[in-house]
């Protein structure tokens, strides 16, 4: 960096106030932003601790969230070799994840 470049880039804050002391430089006291998956999130936690309805329905979804087998028999490719089809098992991953993404597009 060149002197004149230098020169260009010093402040002077001689005599500034700032009700109170006059700290380090790039200080700011302002809260961020919240962006709106931020918003909606804090809108639904308010709505679901407000609203036996609300919580009832969340819980009631959130099960289609957890993975369990109760036959013992983990994974759509496994349940379908054991119960010897597993010749439809493109057809049945297909399928799965358009219930994947119906669900995801209905669960909130």
């Amino acid at each position: 960096m060149n002197i004149a470049t230098q020169e260009a880039t010093i402040s002077n804050q001689q005599g500034a106030q700032a009700g109170g002391s006059v700290i380090g430089r790039d200080y700011n006291n302002f809260e961020a932003k919240k962006g709106v998956v931020e918003k909606l999130l804090l809108k639904l936690m308010q709505q679901y601790e407000c609203n036996e309805q609300t919580q009832t329905t969340i819980d009631e979804l959130a099960r289609y969230h957890t993975r369990r087998a109760a036959d013992g028999i983990d994974g759509l490719e496994a349940k379908l070799k054991a119960s010897g089809r597993f010749d439809y098992y493109d057809e049945a991953i297909e399928k799965k994840e358009m219930f994947a993404k119906l669900l995801e597009r209905w669960s909130l």
